[in-house]
């Protein structure tokens, strides 16, 4: 609305003498609703109209006149601008995830110029602790930091509403940027298969990283001692796995010793963080001695082949043997189920997985691989097992962790918690504390994939990881669920407590989900402050929903070497909606005519929530727990005879007070069911039907006799 105000009395003001310009209104603005205020003034308004844009608002000359006819001058123009667009709002950062800076630079930038942004608009979220601090602006865009006090994930969003621009709109929300925070050095392990001291001209190392790790060049190992004239040094480097890579030192030009380490900082984490200092491990090249190796016969003999096993012993095979140099070889069989074992350089490390074992046979067969044709020694060691709980100890008690089952979250002996986060869904971590955890239900859409985390805890081996979808209820078993992923886990004896995937089993009813996830395993803390305790760690990625289920609740399990197991049900679960990517459920029922063909009736099902089929004329059918298929409801069966001069029709007709009549005329229902002449045998049971004419009026009772199965024909 503008004012038009002039120094004396004049006379009316047109629309004709206002003069409007400008880009609103699709470039076509205009006055409207002149009202005179008094003698001397007027006010007019003009409409933004189909746009936004600026106008440009003068009165001519003469537009009016004073009592003494005198016409006015042109007025000075004045501007004006309609917005009532909200300002946009773009994040960013050129800081990748993860990262191990502990600041993080950010930019956001607005539309067009705003006012009121501050810095306690700014939303950070996540497990890692952060603040915004240092905003500064520049233009129609701030700078600000993110200053990390904790390893975890930051998610930054600047929110709708928080600042507006001078027409006085609200921005937008921004785009929200999500970083991991991971400023913990990794750390590893280098090791060897090879004897020491060795009769051979190359020796393969292999380092292990607690995480996924950059691949060295090999100048970067360093390798130090007298072998090859003073000189050795790592060659072919070779990547093995995310966290784990091969080298070779040669022994060169001369025997010798070679000691070799990964320094600090040489591989970097994909957060950058550079790794601690390997443990140094020295081997010996010596190629001199010719002797082949023989066996401490002597030492054989005084062998104790019979013992009780403890929770965990050593065996120094090396003391069997004069290896003169040579590598041995090692064949561990036996007591899987109840024994884990690792070797290095001829020592084994025995730990007893199930106390409650009977006694078992282990043979550990070693060789020297070198000589051909040398003979194997062959060991046989009985182990007589005494359950942890016949062993006295130092408090008297026997809470052993021995005794413990699996976890997701806390110990079942002590309460006290060994897991955090023991479940995740797209990166929400969830604690499991109880066997059922009150979990907030998640909507989400068929079609759509998401990411799952199991972490748990065993003090005896794990086995197997499962995850079953739609239970019926809490407690009820997961063999009931709707969908159940199912990872059977072996051990990699090289290195402790390192597992791999065995198997992957898929128990999916009518497909409830899809068939293509990825999987992964990997060792982490269990507790973030507390290095005692190492969880293995199932990532399952891209599970695809492909239709609704009955049941929202489902279930976590682990099950350990000694066959015990633990179940933590998340009770509100998971409520999947939208569109089935299934094909509808189908089912065909064959009859037989009198002609010896079949007449096909296709039965779909729509909604797998019902127990409703529809056939392909519109009729319903629903099938009892017997197998056994009949109507519910629909249009009532009519079918046309092949006898048009007739115009006849033949309609149901049951009796409910004579069960044999009744399943009879089904029977002939179903024989008739889309033909227009086929019908079975009639036998006795048949007493009469009932035929209609085309007007449904009149009708007769027919006994079923050769005439009327001739005519039907």
């Amino acid at each position: 609305t503008f004012t038009a105000n002039f120094d004396e009395s004049v006379t009316n003001l047109a629309l004709a003498d206002i003069t409007v310009t400008g880009t609103a209104d699709g470039g076509s603005p205009e006055a409207t609703n002149i009202q005179r205020v008094n003698d001397n003034s007027f006010t007019f308004d003009v409409p933004r109209g189909s746009s936004d844009g600026d106008v440009t608002v003068l009165i001519t000359a003469d537009a009016v006149q004073d009592d003494a006819g005198n016409g006015n001058t042109e007025t000075a123009p004045i501007t004006r601008i309609f917005n009532t667009d909200s300002p946009s709002t773009t994040l960013r950062t050129d800081v990748t995830s993860p990262t191990g800076s502990t600041t993080i630079p950010f930019t956001v930038t607005f539309g067009e110029p705003i006012n009121d942004f501050i810095i306690d608009d700014i939303s950070i979220t996540g497990t890692a602790t952060a603040t915004a601090s240092n905003l500064t602006p520049n233009g129609n865009s701030f700078t600000f930091d993110v200053d990390v006090t904790s390893d975890g994930i930051i998610t930054v969003q600047i929110p709708a509403d928080v600042a507006t621009n001078d027409a006085g709109n609200d921005n937008t929300a921004s785009n929200s940027i999500t970083i991991t925070i991971d400023t913990t050095s990794p750390t590893g392990t280098i090791t060897t298969t090879a004897s020491n001291p060795i009769n051979s001209d190359s020796i393969r190392f292999t380092a292990n990283f607690n995480e996924g790790v950059s691949l060295p060049a090999p100048a970067d190992i360093t390798v130090t001692g007298t072998a090859n004239n003073n000189n050795p040094e790592a060659t072919n480097i070779i990547r093995t796995g995310p966290t784990s890579f091969t080298f070779d030192v040669q022994r060169g030009s001369s025997d010798g010793d070679v000691t070799v380490f990964i320094a600090a900082n040489t591989v970097q984490d994909d957060a950058g963080n550079g790794n601690t200092a390997t443990a140094p491990i020295t081997i010996t090249f010596d190629t001199t001695s010719s002797l082949p190796p023989t066996i401490n016969q002597a030492a054989v003999d005084a062998l104790q082949t019979t013992f009780t096993l403890p929770a965990s012993t050593t065996l120094d095979l090396n003391q069997l043997f004069n290896a003169n140099g040579h590598s041995l070889g090692f064949v561990f069989a036996g007591c899987d189920d109840f024994i884990d074992y690792t070797e290095s350089n001829g020592i084994f490390t025995l730990v007893m997985t199930d106390p409650t074992t009977p006694t078992c046979n282990v043979t550990i067969r070693a060789s020297f691989s070198e000589f051909e044709g040398f003979g194997f020694l062959e060991i046989l060691i009985t182990y007589t097992i005494l359950p942890p709980d016949s062993q006295e100890s130092n408090d008297g008690g026997n809470d052993s962790e021995w005794r413990t089952k699996p976890t997701f979250g806390k110990s079942h002996i002590t309460g006290e918690k060994y897991v955090d986060c023991g479940y995740s869904m797209d990166g929400q971590c969830r604690d499991v504390i109880d066997y059922h955890v009150d979990y907030t239900r998640q909507e989400i859409e068929t079609n759509s994939t998401h990411d799952f985390t199991l972490k748990a805890y065993s003090a005896n081996g794990l086995k197997s990881f499962a995850i079953g979808f739609g239970v019926k209820s809490i407690g009820a078993p997961i063999n009931s669920a709707e969908a159940i992923i199912h990872i059977d886990l072996i051990r990699n004896h090289t290195t402790s407590s390192t597992y791999q995937i065995d198997k992957i089993t898929y128990d999916n009813k009518n497909m409830v989900i899809g068939e293509n996830a990825t999987f992964s395993l990997n060792k982490v803390k269990c507790l973030p402050s507390d290095e005692s305790k190492v969880c293995i760690q199932l990532d399952i990625n891209d599970v695809l929903f492909r239709e609704q289920m009955y049941h929202e609740p489902f279930v976590i399990h682990a099950l350990d070497s000694r066959r015990y197991s633990t179940n933590n049900y998340l009770n509100e679960g998971l409520l999947v909606h939208g569109d089935s990517l299934n094909q509808a459920p189908f089912h065909e029922l064959n009859k037989a005519s009198q002609t010896n063909s079949l007449i096909s009736i296709e039965l779909t099902r729509t909604d797998k929530l019902s127990d409703i089929w529809t056939d392909q004329f519109g009729y319903n059918w629903t099938k009892n727990s017997f197998g056994t298929w009949s109507y519910v409801d629909g249009p009532e069966i009519t079918i046309s005879t092949a006898c048009t001069d007739r115009d006849k029709r033949i309609c149901d007709a049951f009796d409910d007070k004579r069960d044999k009549y009744n399943k009879q005329m089904e029977k002939l229902r179903d024989s008739l069911y889309g033909k227009a002449y086929t019908i079975p045998e009639f036998d006795d049971l048949y007493e009469s039907i009932t035929i209609y004419d085309m007007d449904g009026d009149s009708r007769e009772n027919f006994m079923i006799n050769n005439n009327l199965k001739e005519w039907l024909r």
